[in-house]
């Protein structure tokens, strides 16, 4: 992932007269606060030797605000040099439309992969446990998952879609396997046998 630009940076600075100039880049650098910039131009303000005593000293200064092309700074002793450029928030940033397109296709997967689950949920809540409660109960766990999931780990790719899978599918497999080893009677798995048989009689026919 790119790195955010910069709010304020300074790229070169220089003060002092003509034929007694000092660099002072790194001073500069360390007076910046929360993306502004803010001193009195002098000697003093950098922690520096008067380069050129006696003689009027300019302070210079290339300056990149959020990432833009360097605009150049001119000011003289005793100026007041202010310049504020807050840092760009990442997700306040404008989107290219690739992102944009892949933003849809993300939650377009995570929507399509979580209604699976929240219908297999409820299936196995109100047709195997007999209890159209319970399948309303999980359905809405794993609905308040897919949400969850999808508005947190946009940027997570397909790792993180794996990993939600595999949470979601283990939720479950464990929710079954804990109703059985307390009473298998309570659930009735006829009804997956009829879901698997319409979908092995239209098979042939999508062919």
């Amino acid at each position: 992932m790119a790195e955010p630009p910069k709010g304020l940076e300074i790229l070169q600075a220089s003060y002092g007269a003509q034929g007694a100039t000092q660099d002072v880049t790194k001073e500069v650098q360390k007076l910046i606060k929360n993306g502004s910039l803010s001193f009195t131009v002098g000697a003093q303000s950098f922690g520096i030797l008067d380069p050129a005593p006696g003689v009027k000293k300019t302070f210079q200064a290339n300056v990149s605000l959020n990432g833009a092309p360097a605009t150049l700074f001119t000011k003289d002793d005793g100026e007041q040099m202010v310049v504020n450029a807050p840092t760009v928030n990442p997700d306040d940033a404008p989107k290219s439309p690739g992102n944009q397109v892949l933003g849809v296709f993300w939650y377009f997967l995570v929507s399509l992969i979580g209604s699976f689950f929240v219908f297999c949920a409820y299936y196995f809540g109100t047709y195997g446990l007999k209890s159209s409660t319970v399948g309303l109960v999980f359905a809405g766990i794993v609905t308040v998952a897919t949400i969850a999931f999808g508005v947190a780990e946009s940027a997570a790719g397909p790792l993180g879609l794996f990993v939600f899978v595999l949470g979601v599918g283990l939720f479950q497999a464990t929710t079954v396997f804990l109703v059985c080893l307390f009473n298998p009677d309570w659930i009735d798995f006829s009804y997956a046998k009829k879901q698997v048989e319409e979908v092995a009689q239209a098979i042939p026919a999508i062919v």
